[in-house]
């Protein structure tokens, strides 16, 4: 709350501040910026009064009440009952699938370039056990800083399954017929481009590349907004390695928290 007036520089004062969030639906602060409502409420800074504070008080203490923390006895809240065995459940682990996979937002599909059709191993080898001709293997090239990026947040736990973008494509990998070549290309925010000329070359051979962009909690986080200087589109080389195998079918991920502009 107190980067109301530290931060974003819109209050003076200490009671300005606690009015503003109060009126403003801010019922909590994890800081102590609160201790000044009653200096507010007395001063009628911004017209703030005992109304506004326990509109904001019945409010957290409702949150409160309906989590259970007031009830005498852990078996009486559900929430008290729960140990390591409610955790990493399978059906957890397809809940947090299901979610990833409802997150992605197809952008743009140009030339009809997805969805990218393999065969599994497992058809392959049917198909050469009765003789039959069978879809020669795909060669899929995969770049960019964000192959190996988790991505997990601020805030964040130790999952107990980490799976990266390479992870999961190495895995598939092995029941499909594609062959994967992982390459970085580039860091995130570097101006290094020596990785870039191997990236160019292994598109040559490949039939779809894909390229994994975007930022990472290197450019922005809690407490620290994307530099000016970083702009709205990728940082450092990306562009740079986009537009070095422009012309090959090419599938962009954008790895992101924020908004940015897609080339």
């Amino acid at each position: 709350m107190s980067c109301i007036q530290s931060d974003h520089k819109f209050t003076n004062t200490t009671e300005d501040t606690c009015a503003v969030a109060l009126q403003g639906g801010c019922d909590l602060d994890c800081g102590g910026l609160l201790s000044q409502c009653a200096a507010a409420v007395g001063n009628g800074t911004r017209g703030l009064g005992e109304a506004d504070v326990e509109t904001a008080l019945v409010r957290i203490f409702s949150q409160r009440i309906a989590t259970g923390e007031f009830e005498p006895t852990v078996e009486e809240v559900s929430y008290r009952r729960l140990g390591l065995e409610h955790f990493n459940t399978s059906a957890a682990q397809k809940l947090a699938l299901d979610t990833a996979l409802q997150s992605i937002v197809l952008m743009k599909n140009v030339d009809q370039t997805l969805p990218i059709e393999l065969a599994t191993l497992e058809n392959v080898d049917a198909d050469a056990t009765s003789g039959s001709e069978s879809a020669p293997k795909l060669n899929l090239l995969v770049a960019g800083p964000n192959l190996n990026n988790d991505m997990l947040g601020d805030y964040h736990g130790t999952p107990a399954v980490h799976i990266t973008f390479a992870d999961g494509l190495k895995a598939y990998e092995a029941t499909h017929a594609v062959n994967i070549t992982t390459l970085p290309g580039c860091a995130v925010n570097s101006p290094d481009t020596s990785g870039i000329a191997a990236v160019v070359a292994a598109a040559k051979t490949a039939d779809v590349v894909v390229l994994f962009l975007g930022l990472d909690g290197s450019i922005e986080n809690e407490g620290q907004d994307r530099p000016i200087a970083v702009g709205l589109g990728l940082p450092g080389q990306q562009e740079n390695l986009l537009s070095s195998v422009a012309g090959e079918s090419i599938v962009h991920r954008a790895v992101c928290g924020t908004l940015r502009s897609c080339p």
